[in-house]
């Protein structure tokens, strides 16, 4: 299985555990480098707002990097900026769009389905309409 991960769920993996334990099993996984971003910026947010203790920062950064290092990272190329302006037949942000995009573009390569794997509603229905599997 073809699966691509945006941040809301590798959030929830990295601070409630739960579906990426299934990593192993998929054929291949991509994600937007925005997933980079997205995460470190919300563990910052985290342990700024006193919810992570350094520690579990530096652990979560840690668990963080070992999940991008086994997967494709997608860069935000001119094509997926391009992509990302596209109307989806439903509201979803400017992020999300390039998640999206990104998504799109992954199958598109691969010539296979794709199932996304996201905890946002919104993104959800957009990858739906546009034609993704959904996880």
């Amino acid at each position: 299985m073809n699966v691509y991960v945006d941040s809301s769920s590798l959030l929830h993996w990295l601070l409630k555990g739960g579906e990426l334990n299934r990593l192993k099993e998929w054929r291949s996984v991509c994600s937007s480098e925005l997933i980079v971003n997205e995460v470190y910026r919300t563990l910052f947010r985290l342990r700024l707002e006193g919810k992570l203790t350094d520690s579990d920062l530096i652990g979560k950064q840690n668990d963080a990097l070992e999940f991008f290092s086994g997967i494709y990272i997608m860069q935000l190329s001119r094509r997926v900026v391009e992509k990302g302006r596209e109307p989806f037949g439903t509201f979803v942000g400017t992020l999300d769009a390039l998640h999206l995009a990104s998504a799109l573009l992954w199958r598109e390569h691969l010539r296979a389905d794709v199932h996304l794997l996201s905890l946002d509603n919104q993104l959800r229905n957009a990858a739906q309409w546009s034609g993704l599997l959904i996880l």
